[in-house]
């Protein structure tokens, strides 16, 4: 018994093979921080990792319930994904989860989702995904992320 609680103990959703029941996966690793039912049936369950919010995982399910994709979806390829004046709030939060934090741009009534991440595991940056007043994905910007301006660690 306990390799098996040291096992669960060590377990991140990096470690869920393919394949793996989604309750076999609660099981281990906790209940996701969200879950967004997907068109086909499936779903798609989210586990944030770490203070600066950096990492966080996607594990997505086929209607029979089997794990067919582990992603870390704070990653230059998954904001690659966000297709500009095509997706919706909802669409985004499917493929990268809720945002750290929300802006407001006032002067033209856009709101920025801002997603941290650390490339390498070794910088610190941002990026934006920024709506229009319908929700409507309208630009996605990226930079250095100002919580570690000068090397600092605001968190």
């Amino acid at each position: 018994m306990g390799s098996v609680a040291l096992l669960a103990a060590c377990a991140t959703p990096a470690s869920v093979p393919l394949g793996a029941s989604e309750s076999q996966t609660v099981a281990t690793l906790g209940r996701p921080a969200a879950v967004f039912e997907l068109p086909d049936g499936g779903r798609r369950l989210y586990y944030p990792l770490g203070g600066a919010q950096q990492f966080a995982w996607m594990l997505e399910f086929d209607r029979e319930g089997r794990l067919v994709a582990n992603d870390q979806v704070h990653s230059e390829v998954f904001f690659a994904k966000v297709r500009i004046d095509r997706d919706t709030r909802d669409d985004v939060l499917r493929l990268l989860g809720p945002p750290a934090w929300t802006e407001y741009y006032g002067p033209s009534r856009r709101t920025g989702w801002v997603y941290p991440y650390a490339p390498n595991s070794m910088w610190n940056f941002i990026t934006t995904v920024i709506f229009d007043e319908a929700g409507v994905v309208r630009s996605v910007q990226g930079g250095p992320d100002p919580r570690f301006d000068r090397g600092g660690n605001r968190w």
